[in-house]
């Protein structure tokens, strides 16, 4: 069951040439948090439609980062993708992560 607590979220991020994600955390927590990175389908940057899930993510007291990423760039978004995990490896403790080793990745379709 979620917690009672507010989410804030930090929108527009840059985490890479022309890429943004946006992240969501709980107004309070009692530290630091694990940390999901939230990536969309095959759609080109659509991280907003992932709003309201990367919401009731947050209020499970955990740090939620979703960034955009484009499918029919030339890799096909893979290198989008490679870069928005590194920034969250990088920052999760930053961002009220635990750190780099407590990350866990979601997605679906080809995300």
């Amino acid at each position: 069951m979620p917690t009672d607590a507010t989410v804030s979220v930090e929108l527009g991020v840059p985490y890479g040439p022309g890429k943004l994600l946006d992240i969501y955390r709980p107004d309070s927590s009692p530290g630091p948090l694990p940390t999901v990175l939230l990536w969309h389908g095959v759609g080109p940057d659509e991280r907003d439609v992932l709003a309201t899930l990367a919401t009731a993510v947050a209020g499970y007291s955990l740090t939620v980062v979703v960034p955009d990423w484009r499918s029919d760039a030339p890799d096909g978004g893979g290198a989008h993708l490679l870069a928005s995990l590194a920034f969250t490896r990088e920052r999760a403790a930053a961002l009220g992560g635990i750190g780099e080793d407590a990350i866990v990745l979601a997605g679906w379709s080809r995300g």
